[in-house]
């Protein structure tokens, strides 16, 4: 289920091999502003089998369209299709092989056009059955308060220097209404003990902007929420 998946389940084959590759590096650099599919990820080209599915599994989280605010949904929904597409390329050996060797890449949805056992809903299927509403579900509560998470959120206070808005749209599963407290306990812990620096951004941060993140979360959440009961009835 889902609203990613339905749309893709209806998109019709109807494109030349050429024409669906261009379309995907199009896509590509219309939502992401490049063509590499590594940096879609967020890897380098030297990523391991382990670090493109937690890539992959970090950025299909993020831009779930079922779990986004109705403001982005649209977007997010497309984001979210492309990069399961990016995914289900590198993660194939022959397909990443000839990504790296050429820079281009091979039309694997050619089969479909010759192997009649092959349709495009079981395409598609198989390309987004390990984002589902339940594996997210599953994910989300083996991921909070694990190790992964901890170094994530490390790593995210870092790279925004402390900007908490940034923090939180950076780390898997994360909510400003029941995390803030959390995060800023391990980061002060972390200030203290010297393992990060002191960020101003951090430190200095008001109540109100606190809230103001808290406000914002809890309003897409009910948006999320809406939505889920909407797709749940429809079935």
């Amino acid at each position: 289920g889902g609203v990613a998946i339905a749309r893709a389940l209806h998109r019709p084959a109807v494109f030349s091999p050429h024409e669906r590759t261009m379309a995907l590096l199009d896509t590509l650099s219309e939502l992401f502003e490049t063509t590499d599919l590594y940096a879609v990820l967020g890897v380098e080209a030297a990523a391991d089998e382990v670090q493109l599915r937690k890539a992959y599994r970090q950025q299909a989280l993020r831009f779930h369209p079922d779990k986004a605010a109705e403001s982005v949904r649209e977007l997010h929904s497309q984001k979210f299709q492309a990069i399961s597409q990016v995914y289900h390329i590198l993660k194939d050996p022959e397909q990443r092989k000839y990504y790296d060797e050429t820079g281009s890449i091979e039309d694997e949805l050619a089969r479909l056009d010759k192997d009649p056992n092959v349709t495009w809903v079981q395409y598609w299927k198989s390309m987004f059955a390990e984002v589902t509403e339940q594996s997210v579900t599953d994910f989300q509560q083996k991921y909070r308060g694990s190790d992964e998470e901890k170094e994530d959120v490390k790593q995210a206070y870092i790279k925004h220097k402390g900007d908490m808005d940034a923090v939180f749209a950076s780390v898997m599963c994360c909510d400003p209404m029941t995390d803030d407290a959390r995060y800023r306990a391990l980061i002060n812990d972390w200030i203290a003990s010297k393992e990060v620096p002191k960020f101003k951004k951090f430190t200095n941060e008001s109540k109100d902007k606190q809230d103001a993140r808290k406000r914002k979360s809890e309003k897409e959440a009910a948006d999320a929420e809406r939505l889920l009961q909407e797709l749940r009835s429809a079935r």
